[in-house]
């Protein structure tokens, strides 16, 4: 590889390694799957590759030995995210009348936990590409620009399977009896749309404020129980691809400067 180009790169992840470690450190405190699951192990090993490159950029076998590890974990973690859809369209596909408040509040948590790990999922998958691209050093315009399209399919996936579930949960409520969705629910999509809001890109948009603001409303206790337990899963509305989608955009840059 141009050492040039190679000189960019790595300024470039220089300039973005906080990024990603913060919001990562906020994943782990406000979603129980990034603390303590193997995707949240494997969240952290790819940021360890990262910061580690930084160092051994010129190793060959450094590099070479590290692309087999991330290639095993975005192959794994496709898997998971298969699977994941298959359960989570399952569980909104799946008819039923809810008698109590506490039999929604039971479906909307198992609803929110399978989107918190497929959420993390993305992220992880997103996080494993451009690792590939990186240890590969295949900055080819066409190459990047795959990863790219690749990315936002993921995104595209995750939203249209987010919106079921809303969707799903938002039908269910208008035929369950009370008016009331558990409070904690509130501090969960507030502290999502926070962390969300700190991604450059994301944060100029409309996305953490929606977020935030669906915290407040659950906080708030609206009048429409309807309307809040569909809120109540907004905390994994959105995925954070963009900061990857941004990375890989800055590659291409990096490699067209002199």
């Amino acid at each position: 590889m141009n050492e040039t180009y190679r000189k960019n790169v790595l300024a470039d992840i220089a300039a973005n390694l906080d990024s990603i470690r913060d919001f990562q450190f906020d994943m782990t405190e406000n979603m129980k799957a990034a603390a303590s699951s193997e995707l949240g192990g494997r969240m952290r090993t790819l940021y360890n590759i990262l910061l580690v490159y930084q160092e051994n950029a010129e190793d060959a076998e450094f590099r070479e030995n590290n692309l087999k590890l991330v290639t095993g974990i975005r192959e794994e973690t496709g898997g998971k995210i298969i699977a994941l859809r298959e359960q989570i369209g399952a569980a909104t596909e799946k008819a039923s009348l809810l008698k109590s408040q506490a039999g929604l509040d039971e479906k909307v948590s198992g609803l929110q936990s399978m989107l918190e790990n497929y959420q993390l999922a993305v992220y992880v998958y997103a996080f494993a590409e451009y690792l590939e691209v990186v240890l590969k050093e295949d900055f080819a315009e066409e190459s990047l620009d795959r990863t790219a399209e690749n990315m936002r399919e993921q995104d595209k996936r995750y939203r249209s399977t987010y919106t079921r579930a809303y969707l799903a949960i938002k039908q269910e409520a208008g035929t369950t009896a009370g008016s009331r969705i558990i409070a904690g629910m509130a501090a969960v999509s507030k502290k999502a749309g926070e962390a969300l809001g700190k991604i450059p890109g994301i944060s100029k948009g409309p996305v953490d404020e929606a977020l935030t603001n669906a915290g407040d409303r659950l906080a708030a206790y609206g009048d429409s129980m309807t309307a809040s337990s569909a809120d109540a899963i907004a905390a994994v509305r959105q995925t954070a691809v963009q900061l990857f989608l941004d990375r890989v955009e800055a590659l291409k840059e990096a490699v067209r400067q002199p």
